[in-house]
């Protein structure tokens, strides 16, 4: 088997209608330069962000990365999703590639600062772990003719 590129983790958020909540949806894949294997995507519980409480800590990068970090990661599949991809990495030596897309509607999404983002088991920064690429997107959805 081909040594892996990088482990992709795509976690996808967008605003439900009527709710404060987003729906979230994780996706791993293992890329190989001859091909990549697919882990499937899962729906996740809705995530709540406390984005008045996240902008009370915008001087505190400890404090805002534990409660973004606890917030996005209360739901066990994202949390599992994302140590197993986590994992997965370390044990081909890849990279994993973590992308957050997100709702392109919701100013209030793109105002989080994802660079504040902890690893949920040892609050080590995750923009910071050379073994980690944090990536943010937006998500696009384009109608088919």
């Amino acid at each position: 088997m081909p040594t892996p590129t990088y482990v992709d983790l795509s976690i996808n958020m967008e605003r439900e209608a009527h709710s404060d909540g987003y729906r979230v949806r994780v996706r791993s894949r293992l890329s190989t330069s001859a091909a990549e294997e697919d882990a499937g995507a899962r729906s996740c519980n809705p995530v709540r962000f406390d984005h008045v409480a996240l902008r009370s800590h915008h001087n505190d990068p400890h404090a805002y990365g534990q409660l973004l970090t606890t917030t996005l990661f209360a739901d066990d599949q994202i949390r599992r999703g994302f140590s197993a991809a986590l994992a997965q990495a370390r044990s081909h030596n890849a990279p994993l590639r973590l992308r957050l897309a997100l709702d392109p509607q919701d100013a209030a999404l793109h105002s989080v600062r994802w660079e504040w983002l902890q690893d949920p088991d040892d609050a080590t920064w995750l923009a910071l772990n050379e073994r980690v690429l944090l990536s943010r997107y937006v998500l696009v959805v384009v109608a088919s003719r």
